[in-house]
Parts: structure tokens; sequence; C-alpha cells
């Protein structure tokens, strides 16, 4: 009888798995087909490419039960697909910077998010997707990014390597003479600190599980004091977030997982009702908790959306809506009953805007998001668990607090983070499967 060997050794995931991938691709499809409602143009080209990338890596694994075929979907032509259409995330998170200031944005973050982008998919085309090669890969990109986030966040006070090739109208020089930025460098530079922080997640993993413990602590050492030092409120909140999530999922196992997917559903129900009345509850508290800075604005701006979600709560205002409340030229009927003249911004809150845009369908639909891609983390490998929820948790709180769906770079970050932890995932299972195909293999014959 022909032996076939240990990697043609047929073995299933079982449909468990083959729906824990289908709802995590989901979650990186989804997601970025939103950001075709709420941007036009190039940046839907991008989000449509990746949803078809997920349905094809879906499909792939559906049909392909074996350990030899479940190697060979992440070789060519396999392989070239997904990292060209992380090629294309790269491209539409440029994008929807350049569409706020082209020069400023390609000074500034861009360069953050497309560092990491670039190493890791040169690691994967010079290494053929090996996990070693790969975390290194990873560690270098996001390395770099955080050594350009330190010094951008010590400031152009000090030193600024980007005065010193670019000149930008956003620059201005201080009354003690030193160069300083308007508040656009600010909010340039929260997004970056948001990307790194949601991306150390899965980096890091890769680097502990790979045993890069030594790569891991550096990486540590400088991306956590850069984060701190840029008093990014969205990025602190969210690591604490994730922090508490990963912890919890060491703790308690999968009980941690149901429970923030049904925290996730409970707050995406009653946003309105929550938003509404924070300010007049613990709106002291919480300006001072999160020490000062936009804390206060943003509760005004939660309470005015809150408002205007009670008066269509079953279709909402249309896709997009929220961001053109308070703007000239703007026909009545469009803007809610009593609205601030001062305030035309987006909600700052993923969930509020679900509301404000689709009513109550819009709302449940980004609740239902979240929780399907937590439904999802719950099925993955044991060790990957704790950080892909810790991801998870960290991107429900940036979204909470601080960027809408609208924001296409967000959607993409989200999008990638979500499609380092299935290969994760894919790895983790195929390493297994070897291992104990050759552990078998390898006993006598009785």
């Amino acid at each position: 009888m022909r032996d076939e060997g240990p990697m043609t050794r047929r073995t299933t995931g079982g449909p468990k798995a083959i729906a824990a991938n289908a709802a995590a691709f989901w979650f990186l499809g989804v997601f970025p087909v939103l950001g075709v409602l709420f941007n036009r143009g190039h940046m839907g080209i991008a989000a449509i490419g990746l949803a078809v990338c997920a349905g094809i890596a879906v499909a792939d694994y559906g049909s392909k039960p074996t350990l030899a075929k479940m190697a060979e979907a992440w070789r060519p032509p396999y392989a070239s697909v997904v990292w060209a259409v992380l090629f294309l995330c790269a491209l539409a998170m440029l994008s929807a910077m350049w569409a706020f200031d082209g020069p400023f944005a390609l000074q500034k973050s861009a360069s953050l998010f497309g560092v990491l982008l670039i190493a890791a998919a040169a690691g994967a085309f010079m290494s053929g997707s090996d996990p070693s090669k790969a975390a290194f890969f990873g560690f270098s990109g996001l390395l770099l990014a955080s050594l350009f986030l330190a010094e951008e966040a010590i400031g152009p006070a000090y030193f600024s390597s980007w005065k010193i090739f670019f000149d930008h109208p956003q620059w201005a020089i201080g009354t003690d003479g030193n160069a300083r930025l308007l508040d656009h460098y600010l909010m340039q530079l929260n997004r970056s600190v948001v990307t790194v922080s949601i991306l150390l997640w899965p980096v890091g993993f890769m680097l502990w599980h790979r045993g890069r413990r030594i790569m891991l602590a550096l990486l540590l050492l400088i991306a956590l004091p850069a984060i701190a030092m840029s008093f990014s409120q969205s990025a602190i909140f969210g690591l604490a977030a994730g922090s508490v999530a990963a912890l919890a999922t060491m703790v308690v196992g999968r009980i941690a997982v149901y429970g923030l997917a049904a925290a996730i559903m409970v707050l995406a129900a009653e946003a309105p009702l929550i938003f509404k009345v924070m300010p007049g509850i613990a709106g002291d508290f919480l300006v001072s908790a999160a020490g000062g800075g936009g804390a206060g604005e943003r509760l005004v701006i939660w309470e005015a959306f809150a408002e205007s979600i009670y008066q269509k709560p079953i279709l909402g205002w249309g896709a997009d809506a929220g961001r053109f409340f308070g703007r000239e030229g703007i026909p009545a009927e469009h803007v809610p009953t009593g609205w601030p003249d001062a305030i035309w911004h987006h909600p700052h809150n993923g969930f509020l805007q679900g509301w404000v845009d689709f009513g109550i369908f819009g709302g449940f639909a980004v609740g239902a998001i979240f929780a399907a891609a937590a439904l999802a983390i719950a099925r993955l490998p044991a060790p990957l668990r704790p950080s892909a929820l810790g991801c998870l948790a960290a991107s429900a709180a940036v979204t909470l607090v601080s960027h809408g769906l609208w924001q296409t770079w967000s959607l993409m970050l989200m999008g990638l983070a979500a499609a380092l932890f299935v290969w994760l995932a894919k790895t983790i299972t195929l390493e297994r499967g070897l291992a104990d195909a050759l552990s078998k293999a390898d006993r006598p014959c009785a």
C-alpha cells in the first residue's frame, strides 16, 4: 500500500474551524465594504479588492482540508493574491490621509502606515511566508514605526527629521523660536499612535510565538513610551481595554470572549440612551479622568448626535449624514431640530454613527460585526485567543471614543490586524498538525 506521508495525512479542523475562519474573514471583508458607503472613489476599489480576497480565502479553506493543501493555500498564487491585497490596503490608508492634506500626510502619519505593511509584504515574498522570517520583518517594521513615532512625539520643539527634509504651511514658529505644528499635526499624530497600538497585538504575538522574546521586549520598550509621550487618549484607552480583555481570557478562557461579544451587543443596542445621559451623569468625572483634552468637546458631540438619533431612530439620516449636519448649504430638513451651529464633526463614535446613518439597523450591524469577530476568536487556537481578543477590544475601544466608521484608514487597519491573526491561526494549526502527523509516523508498527 502506498505511504502518503505526513504531509498528505488527511486532517481537518471540522465545521467549527471553517466557521471561525469564515467569520474572521467576514470581519476582514465587511468592514472595508462599509468603507465604500462612507468613502467614495478609489477607496472603494481597495475595499472591494479586500472583500474579494476574503471570499477566495474562505472558499479555499473550506474546500482543502488536508495539511498539504492547507500549506498550498499560502503558496502562489494564493499568497500573491493575499499580499497584493494588503498592498491595496496600504494604498487605501495613504489615500485616506491624502484626502485630508496630501503633503502633510505624506510627511507624517502615512509613513507609519506604510512601513509595517511594506516590511511584512517584503518578508512574505522573500521568505515564502516563513513564520520566523515574517516575525522578524514585522518586528523591524513596527520598531521603525515606533522610533518615528517617538521622535515625532518628542516633537518639533526639539528636533524633527521631517522639518529638515520638508517644508509645509502647517509648520509655524513659536514665540520661543522653536518650530511647532498646528492642531492638524496632533490629529495626524493621533492616527499614527492608534495604528502602532493596534498592530502591537498581532506582531507581539508573532514574536512571542516564535520565541523572539528579546525582540518583543525591545519593541515594547520603544513603542509603549512613544505611545505614552504622544498623550493619545484613544490609543492609551485602547491599550488598557485590550490588556484587560487579554488578561481575562487567560484567566477564564472563552467566557471572556463571549462576555465581550455580549457587552458589545448591549452597547450597540443602547448607544443612543447611554451617550444621551452620559454627560449629565458622569461628564465631569470622565473629563477629569481623561485629563481634559478633547474629552469635554467629545461629550457635547455625543449628546448632540444621540439626540438626533431619537428624531429618526428607524432608518436614520442616511449614509455619511452626520458629517454634514452643521455645514452651510445643507437643507433644514436634513439637519436635526435644534442642532448646534458650532458642531459639524462626525460622531467620533462608530456605534453612534451606525445609528445616525442607518438607524436601528446600522446600530445593530456595527455591534454584530464586532460580536461576530469575537465569536470567531473563541474558535481560534488557544494560544492565540488572548492577543486576538486584546486587539479586538482595543479596536472596539478606539471606535467607541474616537474614530468613526467612515475613516477608511481605520477600517483597513482593523482588516490588516484580522488578516494577520487569521494567518497566525493557520500557521499554528499547520505546525500542530505536522507535529502530530510526524509523531505518529515515527511510532513503531505493531
